[in-house]
């Protein structure tokens, strides 16, 4: 098997909605929200304030606490850019010549009704939406190269208005286009702490794109989801234990305790195996470990990307140690394949799908009867 693993029922109390907010990753009231910003309930690496005529926002750095990573001026494309701006990149709005260095954001546009904003896509190859793939092959965008060596030149024929990136700690990376004197966005949700936190900047994106009321309207359907869902996996006594994804090579990654993936295994209310620990990104594990931390989870969880879908006895035939997990033995394995759905496309915006299908998975008694979105009971 080639595979690739990638990285109503009831009224809750007033204290247990209270306790609910603050473990789906909402602000503390402790802060008192400025008359003339943007209010991010759950975001925390994004501040916008509104001025006569413009927006500032400030990205925090999410490396170096106390830091700001980046400027913005944000000026209508008929507006008159302010005076004493030193430091800050402005961008004019709403953006419609726009180059996205990953799959997520053009998914996120897509849903936000601003595909036709996107002129360039990195990494195209990993893109899985079938509406995005028709659009670029009818000539509505280019592929413009991998995100970390990326067709410099044929971004700049494109003449941006505006070119979302990722940053990375260290910075740098992205010289010749600064060179070339394009806008840069540096996208840094995904250095946010929890699910809705990183969702929530998708408020942010519908102000770079003109469809401010449609990001704020999308962002209350994800946030009602999310938190409606967060409620009854927390009123439910049950707390199954769950492990996840497969072996890459000689090593297995899980996502870590804080991580946004590790966060929703939680919120959905599982005993995750691999959460005692407050790393944000992925962990590192020998096989060996994983058997004995999790030889006896009650659910298993993979993302993996494959031709086939996964099947018990392809498992076994891969790895025969797969079959001494409880759940191999039980049948309680849940894939998702993502060469088939657009999960890395849709789950970073999307977290309700994802706590969605978790939440139906691990907590039958609640009755919730929908189709999955991303993760199926294999055969």
């Amino acid at each position: 098997m080639k595979k690739k693993v990638w990285t109503f029922l009831f009224l809750l109390p007033v204290v247990l909605s209270a306790v609910v907010f603050a473990s789906c990753g909402g602000r503390s009231g402790s802060g008192e929200v400025q008359n003339d910003s943007v209010e991010f309930r759950y975001a925390r690496l994004i501040h916008v304030y509104r001025h006569d005529g413009w927006l500032l926002a400030l990205v925090d750095n999410p490396w170096k606490k106390g830091e700001v990573l980046h400027r913005y001026v944000i000026v209508p494309k008929t507006g008159k850019v302010p005076r004493n701006i030193s430091g800050a990149t402005v961008v004019r709005t709403p953006l419609q010549r726009s180059v996205v260095f990953t799959s997520v954001h053009c998914g996120l546009l897509d849903a936000l009704g601003k595909l036709d904003a996107v002129k360039g896509i990195c990494d195209f190859r990993y893109v899985m939406s079938g509406k995005v793939k028709k659009y670029v092959e009818n000539g509505g965008a280019r592929d413009v190269g991998s995100s970390v060596q990326p067709d410099i030149e044929k971004i700049i024929a494109e003449n941006p208005d505006g070119v979302l990136v990722s940053p990375f700690s260290g910075g740098g990376g992205y010289d010749k286009l600064k060179i070339a004197g394009l806008p840069l966005i540096e996208c840094a949700d995904y250095m946010e702490k929890s699910p809705l936190a990183r969702a929530e900047w998708m408020r942010f994106y519908g102000l770079l794109y003109g469809c401010e009321s449609v990001a704020d309207s999308l962002f209350g359907v994800v946030e009602g989801n999310y938190k409606d869902l967060c409620g009854k996996a927390a009123i439910t006594s049950s707390r199954p234990s769950l492990m996840c994804d497969l072996l890459q090579g000689n090593v297995w990654y899980v996502p870590g305790g804080e991580s946004t993936v590790g966060r929703i295994f939680k919120d959905a209310g599982a005993n995750y195996l691999f959460g005692d620990n407050s790393e944000s990104g992925s962990i590192a594990m020998s096989p060996e470990q994983v058997l004995t931390k999790a030889r006896n989870a009650d659910f298993w969880v993979v993302r993996s990307g494959s031709n086939d879908d996964l099947t018990y006895d392809g498992l076994r035939k891969e790895n025969a140690m797969y079959a001494a997990f409880k759940p191999w033995k039980e049948k309680k394995i849940f894939a998702c394949n993502t060469f088939k759905l657009p999960y890395f496309d849709e789950e970073p915006f999307r977290p309700d799908f994802m706590l969605r299908d978790l939440v139906m998975i691990l907590h039958p008694e609640l009755g919730i009867s929908q189709p999955p979105r991303y993760f199926s009971p294999i055969k």
